[in-house]
């Protein structure tokens, strides 16, 4: 009789999760165990404490434990406490999954790393990569990223960071100018440019259109010539007000993520058929 072959033998591995804040730590977690464990948000402390996940492949179990982001302030209780959660979670694990947002390394991330057990081996996770390359993509084509719309508590400071980076980068390209309107409401903007003549003590009888324009969140921005509007809706929604007053409208039935270069030729050939008066009358 043939003797059986022994079982493989099994493996088990405890993985920690670290990083600063909202980089993505449990996002990571969830993909990397294929289900959804840990709550992923804009808002910060979301996690407070530290949540186990198990990914099992053939003889081989993983256990990822996702920790809180690393306060670098530790006047609060929360604080102290979140992160000594953090360090309890890697001094008894395998290894250390260390995750930074790419093309952003700073210097919370690095004391961060500092923390890291020298006798733990560790892997560098590089997160958004796909967001830096987009961005990169747009400034070797030589155009100009701007961001209109209020920059308040609902914009994460992250996220606010790395707007301004897109800026600061592609500041000097020419080629083309693309703004991208977050956090956006026109009657806000005018509201805000009002509230900005205001504060600075302006005089009601000597305000005119330019003092609103130049108040505006891109006093840059040239007036819109063509509106397109898709997706077979027939508003302006709150958008550019000021900036559409002598726009030319196109509403397309098609949907924007189907709209393509096609849509936007028809759109353009729509606009050089009118007769642009700018409120004067036909001629």
């Amino acid at each position: 009789m043939s003797e059986e072959a022994p079982p493989a033998p099994r493996r088990c591995g405890l993985v920690a999760i670290v990083g600063r804040p909202n980089v993505g730590k449990s996002t990571l977690m969830n993909a990397l165990v294929g289900q959804k464990i840990s709550i992923t948000s804009n808002k910060a402390q979301t996690t407070r404490h530290r949540i186990t996940g198990i990914r099992t492949i053939a003889a081989t179990q993983f256990v990822f434990v996702d920790t809180p982001g690393f306060q670098m302030k530790h006047s609060a209780a929360l604080n102290r406490t979140l992160n000594r959660t953090v360090l309890s979670s890697i001094a008894d694990v395998d290894i250390v999954l260390f995750v930074v947002e790419a093309g952003r390394f700073g210097p919370d991330d690095a004391k961060v790393l500092a923390l890291l057990p020298p006798d733990k081996p560790a892997i560098l996770i590089a997160n958004k990569v796909d967001a830096v390359r987009r961005r990169d993509e747009l400034n070797e084509m030589g155009v100009r990223i701007r961001f209109i719309g209020r920059r308040d508590w609902r914009v994460p400071k992250r996220l606010l960071r790395r707007m301004d980076e897109s800026v600061a980068l592609t500041a000097a390209n020419r080629k083309l100018t693309l703004t991208i309107a977050f956090n956006y409401g026109s009657r806000a903007e005018l509201v805000d440019a009002v509230k900005a003549l205001l504060q600075e003590g302006a005089d009601p009888a000597t305000i005119d259109e330019a003092d609103i324009a130049k108040r505006l969140y891109d006093p840059e921005m040239p007036d819109v010539d063509l509106w397109v509007r898709t997706s077979g809706e027939h508003r302006i929604s709150n958008y550019l007000l000021w900036q559409s007053a002598y726009a030319e409208m196109v509403f397309v039935d098609t949907f924007w993520p189907a709209f393509r270069r096609g849509d936007l030729a028809g759109a353009v050939a729509e606009y050089q058929r009118r007769d642009r008066r700018f409120g004067g009358l036909k001629g």
